[in-house]
C-alpha cells in the first residue's frame, strides 16, 4: 500500500462520514417536515456526496492494487435508511456525473497502468453504472422487503445487505477485467468481500445509533413537554432533589400549596418547610434507609408550614433515583394538598365521637327498654301459659269426668243387672256365667283405671317403660284367649273373633314393655267390641319392614267413624260425634298413642262410616335370646298370696298375676282389716305391700309370714302414691319361682 492509497482511503472515509453527518443533523431532525420535497432535496445532497467520491483520481485499482470505490457503501445505505425517492435521486445525480465525465473527460484517469492491463473508458463507464444501479437497488429492495427489521435497526439486515451488494460487485470482475481474471479476483477479494462490507456495517451501525439517539431525544422532549403541561394543569406539586437532599426542581403549584415561589425553594432542603416532628422523622428515615430498591416508594402524610405560618396537611409520594452504576442520584416525587380533606375528616371525626356518645346513651336506654319489654313479655307469657293451662285443665277435667262417668256407667250397669238377676235367681248353672260377666266388666274398669293412671304420668312427663324379655306369642295367645271367653258375653251381638299370628318360632322372643303393650291392645280390642254389633273383629300380628318392626292390627265391621272425627281420634280434648268410638278417642286412644310413640313406634287409623274401622301400629322388633328350658318361667301349679294395704294396689297386683298360671289369694288390709281365715293358706311366694311394715299391721303380717315360710317380694310404693313398676314385680317373681 502506497502513501497515495492511504490518502485516498482517508478521503473516501471522510466523504462517507459527511453522508453520516447529513443523516444525523439533517435527515433525522427534519424527516417529518415537507416530506416529499425533503426526500428529493436529500437525494441531491447524497448524489453530490457520491460525485465527490468519483471526483478523486482513483480507478478500479490503485497502484498497489487495493480496490477502493466507496459509492457502493453510500448508495446501499441511502436505499436502506433514506428510502426509494432519495436514493433514486442520488443515483441519477451520480450516474449523470459518470456519463458527463465519459463524454467530457477532465482528468486523465481512465487510462491507468496496472501491470500489463489497461482499462479503457468504456469499461469504466459500464462499471460505474453497474455499481450505481446494483448498490441503489439492493438498498431499496432490502428497505421494502425487510421493513420490520429495518425499523427495529437489526444489525443482521445490514450484514445481509452489505454482503449481497459486494458479492454482486465482485462477480462483475471478469467483465471489467477480462485478462488474468482469477489472479485479479484473488487480489480484489479481501477488499471487496471484507473491507467494504465491514465499512458498510460500521457506517450503518453509526447511523442506527444516530437514529436511536434522535428518537430517544425526541421522546424525551415530548415527555418533558407533556410533563410540563401536566405540571401546569394540576394543583399537585412536582419536586426533585439531588442525592444531598437539596431541591433542584419544584413546579409552580407549590405556590398554591405553601405560598413560596419555586425560586425560594430551589437549593433549599425540604426539612425547612416541614412543620411537625413526625413528618421530619419520616423524611429522614426514608432518606437514611439502606433500601436500594428502585421501586420502594415514600408514601406519607406530611404537615408543611405555609409562608403565613399556618400548617398545611399534604400527601407526599416519592421514589429514589439511581444512576446506571446503582448509585443514588436523587429523589423525585409529588405533593398533593389534602388540607381540605383533613379539615373535613376532623369535623367528621368529632361528629362521629359525638354520635357514638349519643348512640351509647340511646343504647343504654334501648337496653333498659328491651329489658322492661322482656320482663313484660315474660309476665304476659306466664299469664297466657297459666291461662291456657287452666283452660286446658278445666277442659280436660270436664272431658275426663264425662268420659270416665260414661265409661264406668256401662260396666257398672251390667254388673248391677247381673247382681239383681242373681239376687232373684240363684240357679247353680247361672253362677259361672254371672261371675264371668262380672269379672269381665271389672276388667274393663281396671283397664280404664290403668289408662287414667298412665294419662296422669303422660301429663307429668313421668311415664317410663320397663323392657323385659318375653314371648310375644304368649301375649298374643293370652289376649286372644281372654277375648274368646268374652265372646260369651257378646254372643247376642253375633261377633266372631278372628286372630292371625304370623311370627313363628325363635322370632317370638323379643324385648319390650309387655304391660304397656297389653294395655294398648286391650284398649283397641275393647273399642272394637263396644261398637261392633255383628260381623267380626280381626286381631293380626306380623313382622314388617324387613323384620325390623312388629305390626299389630285390630279391625272390625262396626259402625265406623266419620271423616272429621277420624282426624281427631287421637286428641284427648276433642269431643266426638254420636258415631265416634266414645271411650277410645277421649282416653284410651290418646294414651295408647303416647305409649306407642314412647315404645318407638307409630299408630294409624282408617275407617269408613257404616263399614268398620281398622287401627294398626308398629313397634321396633328387638330380638331377645331364647332362654334354656330350665330358665323358662314355670308359673303353672304355683301359688301366691298378696297382702296389700289398699284395694288399688291389690287390684294392680291381681292384674299382673292374671297374666300367669299362678293360683293366688288376695288380702286387703284397709280399714284395719285382719288376715282372716289365713291359717290354712299354702303358697310359694308372698307379694307384700312395703308400707305395711311401718304401720300398725306390721306385727300381724310378720306373724303370718313366720307361720308360712316362703320367699317374699316387697312391693315398694313410689312417691306420690303412684303404682309401682309392674315389670320389676314380674321379673322378681320369675327369678324366685324358676329357681
Amino acid at each position: 500500500m502506497t502513501k497515495g492509497d492511504i490518502t485516498d482511503f482517508i478521503i473516501n472515509v471522510g466523504i462517507l462520514l459527511i453522508f453520516r453527518s447529513i443523516y444525523d443533523f439533517y435527515w433525522i431532525k427534519y424527516r417529518e417536515t415537507y416530506k416529499s420535497l425533503m426526500q428529493y432535496a436529500t437525494g441531491i445532497v447524497v448524489g453530490a456526496t457520491g460525485i465527490l467520491l468519483m471526483a478523486e483520481n482513483i480507478g478500479w485499482y490503485s497502484g498497489s492494487k487495493i480496490f477502493i470505490d466507496a459509492k457502493t457503501v453510500l448508495l446501499a445505505l441511502s436505499g436502506l435508511f433514506l428510502g426509494a425517492r432519495t436514493t433514486v435521486t442520488a443515483a441519477l445525480a451520480v450516474g449523470g456525473y459518470a456519463v458527463y465525465r465519459f463524454f467530457v473527460p477532465v482528468v486523465q484517469f481512465y487510462t491507468v497502468d496496472i501491470g500489463t492491463d489497461v482499462w479503457n473508458a468504456d469499461s469504466m463507464l459500464i462499471f460505474d453504472l453497474y455499481t450505481i444501479i446494483i448498490s441503489s437497488l439492493c438498498g431499496i429492495l432490502f428497505y421494502k422487503f425487510y421493513p420490520q427489521e429495518v425499523s427495529k435497526h437489526k444489525i443482521s439486515t445490514l450484514v445481509k445487505m452489505a454482503v449481497t451488494v459486494h458479492i454482486l460487485m465482485f462477480l462483475m470482475t471478469p467483465v471489467i477485467i477480462p485478462a488474468d481474471t482469477i489472479p485479479n479476483m484473488l487480489i480484489l477479494s479481501p477488499t471487496v468481500l471484507v473491507v467494504f462490507p465491514a465499512a458498510t456495517v460500521l457506517l450503518g451501525r453509526l447511523m442506527i445509533t444516530d437514529a436511536s439517539r434522535w428518537d430517544i431525544k425526541t421522546q424525551l422532549l415530548y415527555t418533558e413537554e407533556k410533563f410540563n403541561k401536566v405540571a401546569l394543569c394540576t394543583d399537585d406539586c412536582f419536586w426533585e432533589m439531588d442525592s444531598n437532599g437539596y431541591v433542584v426542581y419544584v413546579s409552580n403549584s407549590v405556590t398554591k400549596i405553601i405560598g413560596y415561589t419555586p425560586e425560594e425553594i430551589i437549593t433549599q432542603k425540604p426539612l425547612l418547610f416541614v412543620s411537625d416532628l413526625e413528618s421530619k422523622n419520616d423524611l429522614l428515615e426514608y432518606a437514611q434507609s439502606n433500601n436500594n430498591d428502585p421501586t420502594a416508594i415514600f408514601d406519607r402524610d406530611l404537615v408543611l408550614q405555609h409562608k403565613d405560618g399556618s400548617n398545611i396537611h399534604c400527601k407526599s409520594r416519592g421514589i429514589k433515583r439511581f444512576d446506571r452504576f446503582g448509585n443514588l442520584a436523587g429523589y423525585i416525587g409529588i405533593i398533593h394538598n389534602t388540607n381540605e380533606q383533613y379539615i373535613q375528616h376532623e369535623l367528621l371525626r368529632r361528629n362521629q365521637m359525638q354520635l357514638r356518645e349519643q348512640n351509647k346513651q340511646y343504647e343504654q336506654l334501648n337496653n333498659e327498654l328491651k329489658l322492661n319489654n322482656e320482663k313484660l313479655n315474660s309476665i304476659q307469657q306466664e299469664l297466657d301459659a297459666t291461662k291456657e293451662k287452666l283452660n286446658n285443665a278445666e277442659l280436660a277435667q270436664k272431658s275426663l269426668i264425662a268420659n270416665i262417668s260414661q265409661e264406668i256407667k256401662t260396666p257398672l250397669a251390667t254388673i248391677n243387672s247381673y247382681l239383681d238377676t242373681a239376687a232373684r235367681s240363684l240357679k247353680i248353672e247361672d253362677q259361672t256365667r254371672f261371675v264371668s260377666v262380672v269379672k269381665q266388666q271389672n276388667d274393663d274398669i281396671m283397664l280404664l283405671l290403668n289408662a287414667i293412671a298412665d294419662m296422669e304420668k303422660i301429663d307429668d312427663g313421668t311415664l317410663t317403660l320397663t323392657e323385659t324379655a318375653g314371648d310375644i306369642g304368649y301375649l298374643f295367645n293370652e289376649i286372644c284367649q281372654y277375648y274368646k271367653l268374652r265372646t260369651l258375653y257378646h254372643n247376642n251381638k253375633h261377633i266372631e273373633f278372628v286372630k292371625r299370628m304370623n311370627i313363628k318360632g325363635e322370632k317370638q322372643a323379643i324385648k319390650t314393655d309387655f304391660d304397656k303393650l297389653e294395655l294398648v291392645l286391650k284398649n283397641l280390642i275393647n273399642n272394637a267390641c263396644r261398637y261392633t254389633d255383628k260381623g267380626e273383629i280381626r286381631f293380626n300380628c306380623s313382622l314388617c319392614n324387613n323384620d325390623t318392626e312388629i305390626l299389630f292390627e285390630v279391625s272390625d265391621t262396626g259402625i265406623g267413624i266419620d271423616e272429621e272425627s277420624l282426624k281427631n281420634i287421637f286428641s284427648r280434648y276433642y269431643k266426638p260425634s254420636v258415631n265416634t268410638r266414645g271411650f277410645g278417642p277421649s282416653i284410651g286412644l290418646p294414651v295408647s298413642k303416647a305409649i306407642i310413640e314412647l315404645l318407638g313406634g307409630k299408630i294409624y287409623a282408617e275407617s269408613k262410616l257404616g263399614e268398620g274401622t281398622s287401627i294398626s301400629f308398629t313397634i321396633p322388633y328387638k330380638k331377645a335370646p331364647l332362654q334354656s328350658p330350665e330358665r323358662q318361667y314355670r308359673w303353672k301349679g304355683k301359688k301366691a298370696v298378696v297382702i296389700a294395704k289398699d284395694r288399688l294396689l291389690s287390684i294392680f297386683i291381681t292384674n299382673i298375676l292374671m297374666k300367669t298360671d299362678i293360683n293366688y289369694k288376695v288380702y286387703t288390709l284397709e280399714h284395719n282389716r285382719t288376715l282372716d281365715n289365713a291359717d290354712n293358706v299354702v303358697y310359694d311366694i308372698a307379694l307384700v305391700d312395703s308400707r305395711i311394715f311401718g304401720s300398725s299391721l306390721n306385727a300381724q303380717v310378720n306373724e303370718f309370714l313366720k307361720q308360712h315360710p316362703a320367699p317374699v317380694v316387697k312391693i315398694e310404693q313410689p312417691e306420690n302414691d303412684n303404682l309401682p313398676d309392674s315389670g320389676t314385680i314380674y321379673e322378681a317373681m320369675a327369678a324366685i319361682l324358676t329357681k
